[in-house]
């Protein structure tokens, strides 16, 4: 039960017909099993049963101790006895039909008790006609490389023992998985290539095996700063926009499932184009605009949505020219206001230009139509009262108070109108003249002017027109001798009426309306009068209906 590495030895000496084994323990012996087995191959051919005598002459122990040897001779006999080979082996990994497998690959199979060691066979052939490996190990595994990409072998192993070499166990496949993506070569921008556009695409050719594609561009040639570091690219081009006038650097590597191309393309590199400026362009024309007279102000135009720049580069604005006569023009940032000039129409113009940051520039005109709006006539000078005496003509000179931008006074249609009727209103068309009289009527009214012009622009103005009863005899007669308060005329009345009163003698005269509830509506007069018969008027028009009761003092 001792190993060799336990100091077993042995010598062997056929010409004595001897054979010397000595052994040395590490431990003391002990229990029933075995201590020493010989196993002995035949020179000459025997067959199996026959026996050939051997005697175990010595077995010197130096047990119990080194100083008691004991020395016994052992009969012994050897028979012959057949060892058969060892029976088909299990193969465990890789299992077979396996897809994806590495090119370096470990085979293993179950250990077989009889076999002494293992012949295995691999081969792109599943007859073996010829073999890539046919070795003999002692192990239950090896492992093979440097084994082809996307390749299918088949492997097989038998046990050995000195019974011979047993049956071939089941023939496993496997096939190795692509392979890693070969080395990218780059297509354009070529390697030293100058001129290049600032927005460019970056090609090359497609790589064996690749599935996806990684891109460094820098403006470093070792790569220490990115301007685009992309993975996972599909295709085999990329669009970058870039700099003017600036020296770049690019590579691509290639990527599949099993890993990256051994190494990067070869790295070119490009200057792009000195930039030209490229001035601004006029993507929606200004065009015509029409507005009305007096329009006040109106928003022409917005510059963004009418100038771009082919860069992208921000623009300022400036108006060059506008007719000023008609109207005038000012800038809000991007935004063309104008702004009308009192009366004026006609055909304008407006200039705007347009500069980028390198000074490119370019320019526009908006044609502005500004039509004529009938202007109305306008009342100047007009007082808001008139008051006059029933006893008098009161004239009004309107030469000088309606005044149009567009008309003569010749040009003009005037009428008045008085109200209530007890206002006499008469117009003098050629001296320009309304003359009001009211013999029978005193009190408030209303004097309506209304002026058209000759385009039927209509303009009316409303003037309030007070009467104010004579301060002498306003009734024919004798000077009565007492004073009276009459009743008044009409009664019932609608609106109007006239209150009476005789005065013997000038006085202060007060005269009040007041309703049934004693609530004063109204002073008819508070001022002197002559001595003599008089009478005012109350205009209830606006009152409601009822009874009212009036008094004098």
């Amino acid at each position: 039960t001792q190993t060799e590495s336990a100091g077993l030895s042995t010598e062997v000496r056929d010409s004595l017909n001897y054979i010397r084994i000595a052994a040395a323990g590490t431990s003391a012996l002990s229990g029933n099993d075995p201590i020493i087995k010989f196993r002995f191959a035949p020179k000459n051919a025997v067959a199996h049963g026959d026996s050939l005598k051997i005697d175990l002459r010595y077995l010197n122990f130096n047990e119990p101790s080194p100083t008691v040897p004991t020395t016994t001779a052992i009969p012994g006999l050897i028979t012959i006895q057949r060892i058969n080979p060892p029976g088909a082996i299990t193969l465990s990994s890789p299992s077979d039909n396996f897809s994806e497998a590495d090119t370096s690959i470990t085979f293993e199979w179950v250990e077989d008790a009889e076999a002494d060691e293992y012949r295995i066979q691999l081969s792109t052939d599943d007859q073996f006609s010829t073999t890539l490996y046919n070795e003999v190990v002692s192990q239950s595994m090896i492992q093979l490389g440097s084994l082809d990409f996307s390749t299918t072998y088949y492997w097989r192993v038998l046990g050995i023992n000195q019974g011979g070499e047993g049956a071939w166990s089941d023939v496993y496949s496997f096939t190795t998985f692509d392979g890693l993506p070969a080395i990218v070569s780059l297509l354009s921008p070529q390697d030293g290539e100058s001129e290049v556009e600032i927005n460019t695409d970056l090609t090359w050719n497609s790589a064996a095996l690749a599935d996806e594609y990684v891109l460094q561009l820098s403006t470093e040639s070792d790569f220490s700063t990115f301007v685009k570091d992309s993975s996972a690219i599909a295709d085999t081009s990329i669009s970058v926009a870039l700099d003017y006038e600036t020296q770049y650097f690019w590579r691509v590597q290639a990527m599949n499932a099993q890993g990256d191309s051994p190494d990067w393309s070869q790295t070119f590199d490009f200057t792009t184009k000195e930039k030209v400026n490229q001035p601004p362009a006029i993507v929606n024309p200004l065009g015509a605009i029409t507005l009305d007279e007096d329009f006040g102000k109106a928003t022409a135009a917005v510059f963004d949505s009418v100038f771009s720049d082919p860069e992208g580069e921000a623009l300022t604005y400036e108006i060059i020219e506008f007719d000023s006569s008609l109207f005038t023009a000012s800038l809000n940032v991007d935004t063309l206001i104008l702004s009308s000039l009192q009366d004026e129409y006609g055909s304008g113009m407006v200039v705007v230009k347009a500069t980028d940051i390198e000074n490119g520039e370019i320019m526009d005109t908006l044609l502005v139509e500004i039509t004529s709006v009938n202007d109305l006539p306008e009342f100047t000078q007009i007082p808001d009262t008139l008051k006059f005496r029933n006893d008098e003509d009161f004239t009004l000179q309107l030469d000088t108070s309606i005044t149009d931008v567009e008309d003569l006074l010749d040009d003009f249609t005037i009428e008045a109108e008085a109200d209530p009727a007890d206002i006499g209103v008469s117009y003098d068309a050629d001296n320009y003249i309304v003359t009001l009289s009211s013999p029978g009527f005193s009190g408030e009214g209303t004097l309506t002017i209304t002026v058209t012009d000759s385009d039927g622009g209509e303009v009316s103005v409303s003037i309030v027109v007070v009467v104010e009863l004579s301060t002498s005899n306003e009734l024919a007669g004798d000077i009565p001798d007492h004073f009276d308060l009459l009743q008044n005329y009409p009664n019932p009345f609608n609106p109007a009426t006239q209150i009476r009163f005789d005065l013997p003698e000038a006085t202060e005269v007060k005269i009040e309306v007041f309703s049934m509830l004693g609530q004063k509506v109204t002073t008819l007069a508070n001022k002197r009068f002559t001595a003599g018969k008089h009478r005012v008027q109350f205009e209830a028009g606006a009152l409601s209906s009822g009874m009212y009761i009036y008094r004098i003092q």
